[in-house]
């Protein structure tokens, strides 16, 4: 519990009077972390924080790869300003010792700036400070981590762009023929950060190279899960909380089909909608964070009984033990039946519709095959980059298989798009 004392060692608070600095204390949460325990985690709403004792070290994830931004000691204090705001922090903070934290709602926020000048002053200069810590954050941010270079968008190139998509690392795809490092129209050279280059590489090599984990840390576990789609992420996170050790295998990108979505507005908890690859990474984080394992690039080629529970060979040879093994691969896409249609996948032709390939249809008139919510959700979200989008539907209407709430937006909201029914 936190006292006056307490926070009159604190310079914001103390040339507050005392009942002020008693009826502070009375508000605050006295958080207490370990050293390499998570005060603040990025992505979270946002408090006011007041480090009473021990430090702790700013982290900013940047393309997934945590960079440090600076140190919090004693007596200093953050999150004012994106708590004043409303909005979620755009940073992690980790204690480096034993830590104690002071920490307050907005409301308190409000009240300690409003009738104190002393220390609305202090809190109102270190606003401003963060400030332009955010501009020399924004002028220092790499824009792209991959570059890959080939002559043509081969089924690898495709893969592996599709991958960076889903796992938002932003990357550019440089199809000179005049490249150096390109030796034949199939050759794909993938560089990373500037300084790993990879010539032909499969998916696996690029996502190590990112520094995913593809590979197990354990010989055992309690579940092992094939598929890291929304069905196998939840299973994760349920049973990682419960503090079984859980290792879930994905082929490709956390987030399954799931991760195609441009926008999903029904699901229960986001009144204003949420991506499919905004979910998936939601989830991701979420059981990672309470110590799931997720082998990234990885299939299961074999699974038999065993001694206590299963054994489940991946590709490569590697092999573990697991009390449960969960299948929840999902669904494959139906494919149209169209000859050759092969040789334009990811090149005009595309099976779903992540926010990734709005720039690909810029400016294009774009035939969407299905009446489901997928189908919809795409017309919505291409229609604001196409010239037109044409809605094909295999069926009197489109009740039977979308929900309405989408109808009525497609009747009233887009002005370019043709629907069309296919028998």
């Amino acid at each position: 519990m936190i006292d006056k004392a307490d926070l009159a060692r604190v310079e914001v608070f103390s040339q507050l009077p005392t009942e002020e600095q008693e009826r502070f204390a009375q508000k605050a949460a006295d958080v207490r972390s370990a050293p390499a325990e998570t005060i603040v985690y990025q992505g979270e709403q946002s408090k006011f924080y007041v480090i009473l004792e021990g430090s702790a070290q700013v982290f900013k994830d940047i393309h997934g790869v945590l960079h440090p931004l600076g140190k919090f000691s004693a007596g200093d204090f953050f999150g004012g300003l994106n708590c004043l705001m409303g909005i979620s922090s755009g940073v992690a903070v980790i204690a480096t010792t034993q830590c104690r934290v002071a920490r307050f709602e907005m409301q308190q926020l409000q009240e300690l700036i409003q009738p104190s000048a002393p220390s609305s002053g202090l809190i109102l200069r270190e606003m401003s400070a963060r400030l332009l810590e955010i501009q020399r954050y924004a002028q220092g941010v790499p824009s792209t981590r991959v570059i890959l270079t080939s002559q043509s968008d081969n089924r690898m190139c495709q893969r592996i762009k599709s991958f960076l998509n889903a796992s938002h690392i932003p990357y550019e795809w440089n199809s000179s023929v005049s490249a150096s490092n390109v030796k034949t129209q199939d050759h794909l050279a993938v560089t990373i950060d500037g300084q790993h280059e990879l010539s032909n590489p499969n998916l696996r090599e690029v996502a190590d190279a990112l520094g995913f984990q593809t590979k197990p840390k354990c010989e055992n576990y309690d579940v092992l899960i094939i598929g890291a789609g929304p069905a196998g992420m939840a299973a994760g996170v349920y049973g990682a909380s419960e503090g079984l050790r859980v290792l879930l295998v994905e082929r490709g990108s956390a987030g399954g089909q799931a991760g195609t979505s441009s926008r999903i507005e029904n699901y229960l908890g986001f009144p204003s909608g949420i991506s499919g690859d905004d979910l998936s990474d939601r989830a991701l984080k979420q059981a990672l964070r309470f110590g799931a394992e997720i082998a990234i690039a990885r299939t299961v080629e074999a699974i038999s009984p065993c001694p206590g529970g299963y054994a489940v060979r991946l590709d490569g040879g590697e092999e573990v033990v697991s009390r449960t093994v969960l299948i929840a691969t999902g669904v494959d896409w139906r494919l149209l039946n169209v000859p050759d249609l092969d040789e334009y996948l990811g090149n005009g032709v595309l099976y779903g519709a992540s926010r990734t390939e709005a720039l690909s249809v810029t400016g294009k008139r774009v035939f969407i095959i299905g009446g489901g919510n997928s189908a919809g959700q795409a017309a919505m979200f291409f229609s604001d980059y196409a010239k037109e989008v044409h809605l094909l539907v295999r069926g009197p209407s489109l009740a039977s298989s979308m929900s309405q709430y989408l109808i009525d937006q497609l009747a009233g909201g887009v002005p370019d798009l043709l629907c069309r029914w296919m028998s």
